[in-house]
């Protein structure tokens, strides 16, 4: 017997992240889908300071957060350059969180990664 019901937010998560950073409507996100899609990420919730700073609109603009998320998820092949640039222009928003903002926009082609996960992979001697 196989329980589905504990593994469902998983798929909630997996549906807002794709709703709201679909090609239709990542030009019009708001800070509140904005907020919404950072809550999803396990690596902000033990980071809570990165997550008041990646919403902190002093620091990162709704523009700057809507190109780069643009350019990572649908211009084109995801790259190692892509990832430097979202890291590089959204302040608080490393390396983990935008691998794992990946993993959850494409869930049937890259897996959920995190500095954890790579922390992990690593102790069991497999290079990431």
């Amino acid at each position: 017997f196989y329980d589905n019901e504990p593994q469902s937010w998983r798929i909630d998560r997996t549906r807002i992240v794709q709703e709201k950073l679909s090609v239709d409507n990542i030009d019009n996100l708001n800070w509140r889908d904005v907020k919404e899609v950072v809550n999803c990420l396990h690596c902000l919730l033990n980071r809570r300071v990165n997550l008041n700073r990646i919403l902190n609109q002093q620091i990162n603009s709704l523009k700057e957060i809507r190109r780069s998320w643009k350019m990572l998820l649908h211009d084109g092949k995801i790259t190692s350059d892509k990832v430097k640039y979202v890291n590089e222009n959204l302040y608080g928003f490393g390396t983990s969180s935008i691998y794992e903002l990946i993993g959850w926009y494409y869930p049937e082609k890259y897996p959920l990664m995190n500095g954890a996960s790579d922390k992990c992979m690593n102790f069991f001697g497999f290079e990431i």
